[in-house]
This record gives structure tokens, C-alpha cells and sequence, in this order.
């Protein structure tokens, strides 16, 4: 479990916008995340979730605000220095030549280790996320849920070997996954968070999946953070309609179950040309 210690702020936000096209992608965020913690970004489509890990990715230099990554602006961390802390999976991850799977893994290792498909890390993460059994397959071939389980072990080889607080940046990275494969990538990054060395902030669309793996929610509209905490506190039915539009039922017994019933829109007339 993780001590007093471990849970130590690793990321604030200090009322950080960002504008683009004449108007706000983030708007006035402020939040904070600690090593331990599995935090999970929900929101609608353009709510500015991938926006915020783009940000904290360091993709951005003209927001507005502060941002603070174990103690320092994130500004002033050099390249190396941050790639050594923090790891960023991005919604796509093209793959131009045609490398092997385990060749993709390795390519995530820190420093002179990338590219070397024969240290130990590879084989552990490509087990840990079941394509292990693919590890010599042409990357290009495989199911787009076999990918994003690649790229999943390559991101996190990139921190695997690294001691301290680390963070780990994941936009929608159970989007092709199979519902077996979804829960069970969850669970593991989950676990991952509660060793007490990793901080994981995760963009997701599934709020039921949420809830089974969240410590915390971040819950964006329209650029703003309307709603941080536990997920009991933040997936309330009242605010799911106001916010997604939809119908649903929470139930807090043992554990926290969310059922979507369906869009609180009245559906549009379908009507179809004369033949």
C-alpha cells in the first residue's frame, strides 16, 4: 500500500486555459493528482479530455495558468528528464515500418536499452498484457486491440526500469479492446497505481468501466472541470443527464455499478427520399 509519503502531489493544475480556433479547449482547470491514485477523465465528445493529456504531455506552450509536475513547472523539465518520469500513450499510435511486435515494445525502453528486444522487460510486459504469444508477428497485422495492448507494454517500458514517481498519461486506451480485455487492462492499471509509485491519469468514454477501476474521476464539459472526486460522488444521476444527455441508474451497495438506460434526446424523424 502506498505510505504518506508516496501519496505526495506529483501534478497540479493552477487555473490553466487553453484557447485555440477562437475559442476554449480547457477553461480555468484546477486539480491536483498524487502517486497512488488512478484517475479517470470523463466527459463528452469535445469535453477537452484528450486536450488536458496533450497539455500535461507537453504538446502545448501557450496555455494560460500553471502547471507542476513533482514540484517544478512542467516548462522547465528538459526532454530526457521528463520522458524519464512521465509516459504518454496518445488515442493513435501509427507504426510506419514493419516492425515485429516485441520490436514495437522495445522501442519504449529508456535511453541505449531502446530497441532491444531481448531484455527481460519486454518479455514481462508483453506477457503481463497477453500478446507475449505475438511477440514475432508483423505489427501491421494484428487486430487493432492486439496493437493497443502492444503499445500499452511499449509506454509502459518506457518507465519500467525507472525508480521514484512516475506518471502515466493513457487517452482512450481501451477504445478497441474486447469487454474481457477492457476490464482486465483496468484492473491492471489499477494495481499498477496502488503499488505506490505510479500516479495513472486515464481518458475513457465507458462509465461503468470507469467506475470499476477509478481512485478519482475527472469529469469534463465544455472545457471545464465540473466535477472532481470519488466515483460514488461524481457519477450521480442528475449530473450524467445534465452532462451526457443520457438515462441512468447508479447503485452503491458492495460496489459501485453504473447502467446506462439510454439518450435522454427525443430521436429525429427519419425520412426517406421518394424512390
Amino acid at each position: 500500500m502506498p505510505t504518506a509519503e508516496s501519496r505526495s502531489e506529483l501534478l497540479s493544475l493552477d487555473n490553466v486555459s487553453l484557447r485555440a480556433g477562437g475559442r476554449y479547449l480547457l477553461e480555468n482547470i484546477s486539480a491536483s493528482a498524487s502517486v497512488g491514485e488512478m484517475i479517470v477523465l470523463l466527459g463528452p465528445n469535445g469535453a477537452g479530455k484528450s486536450s488536458l493529456l496533450r497539455l500535461l504531455a507537453r504538446e502545448f506552450s501557450d496555455y494560460k495558468g500553471l502547471v507542476t509536475f513533482s514540484g517544478k513547472p512542467l516548462f522547465r523539465w528538459s526532454g530526457q528528464a521528463l520522458a524519464g518520469r512521465r509516459a504518454v500513450m496518445p488515442q493513435h499510435t501509427p507504426v510506419a515500418f514493419p516492425f515485429a511486435a516485441a520490436e514495437v515494445v522495445a522501442l519504449g525502453l529508456p535511453g541505449r536499452l531502446s530497441g532491444d528486444t531481448s531484455h527481460p522487460a519486454v518479455a514481462e510486459l508483453m506477457r503481463i498484457f497477453q500478446v507475449d504469444h505475438l511477440a514475432w508477428c508483423f505489427y501491421g497485422g494484428l487486430s487493432g486491440g492486439e496493437q493497443q495492448r502492444v503499445q500499452l507494454a511499449r509506454v509502459l517500458a518506457q518507465l519500467w526500469l525507472t525508480a521514484g514517481p512516475k506518471l502515466l498519461l493513457l487517452d482512450e486506451c481501451t477504445s478497441a479492446l474486447d469487454p474481457a480485455q477492457q476490464y482486465r487492462v483496468m484492473a491492471l492499471l489499477a494495481a499498477l497505481a496502488r503499488r505506490g509509485d505510479f500516479c495513472v491519469i486515464a481518458a475513457c468514454h465507458d462509465l461503468p468501466l470507469a467506475a470499476s477501476a477509478a481512485t478519482r474521476l475527472w469529469l469534463l464539459e465544455h472545457g471545464r472541470l465540473v466535477a472532481d472526486g470519488h466515483p460514488a460522488a461524481v457519477l450521480q444521476p442528475a449530473r450524467l443527464e445534465r452532462v451526457y444527455g443520457i438515462r441512468a441508474e447508479v447503485e452503491n451497495a458492495e460496489r459501485l455499478r453504473v447502467y446506462v438506460e439510454g439518450c435522454c434526446e427525443q430521436l429525429p424523424e427519419l425520412v426517406w427520399p421518394a424512390a
